[in-house]
């Protein structure tokens, strides 16, 4: 397995909604707890990506693994409207999302770090994981703050959901 970090700006996103839209809908389909549709998927993904987003898409020959977006502030993320007067040093995600054929492979770990240093080059100076609400299993759990708190994020509680927080040094 050979897996490579493609990374995804501006106008092209729209042409990932669809694979990315697919993949989502391929990792909820495992979780009797949610009722969803891949129309569902790609109209929330037209409206979440912006012009401004950068998303972060490991591949093994092709076929999407994992990926992790990092958008804007947005409604979608209103349990963290304290956030929100970061404007534009800001960006927020829900992943690191990884199928669970690839999962304990260090895929998480590779998003993780793209998207860091995509931050960094962009002069973010707060990057917000904002919990999967979709796939709230306890392995998912453990492991999106196992790849947090390794990178140096701190656990917060809002609304009785958890977030991680990241504080980026701009040079």
């Amino acid at each position: 397995m050979e897996v490579n970090y493609d990374i995804w700006t501006g106008e092209s996103i729209q042409e990932l909604v669809q694979i990315i839209a697919e993949f989502r809908y391929q990792l909820l389909t495992h979780n009797d707890n949610v009722d969803h549709r891949l129309s569902d998927e790609i109209n929330f993904l037209q409206h979440y990506f912006d012009a401004e987003s950068c998303i972060v898409v490991a591949n093994d020959c092709g076929a999407i693994v994992g990926y992790m977006a990092l958008v804007d502030y947005s409604d979608h993320h209103e349990a963290i409207n304290e956030y929100e007067h970061y404007g534009a040093d800001l960006k927020i995600s829900e992943g690191p999302w990884v199928h669970p054929d690839y999962r304990n492979m260090g895929i998480g770990k590779g998003l993780m770090q793209e998207s860091l240093t995509i931050c960094e080059n962009r002069d973010v100076s707060l990057l917000v994981i904002d919990s999967q609400p979709l796939l709230q299993t306890e392995d998912i759990i453990l492991s999106s703050e196992k790849i947090a708190t390794g990178f140096g994020f701190t656990k917060e509680l809002i609304s009785n959901k958890s977030i991680y927080i990241k504080t980026l040094i701009i040079k």
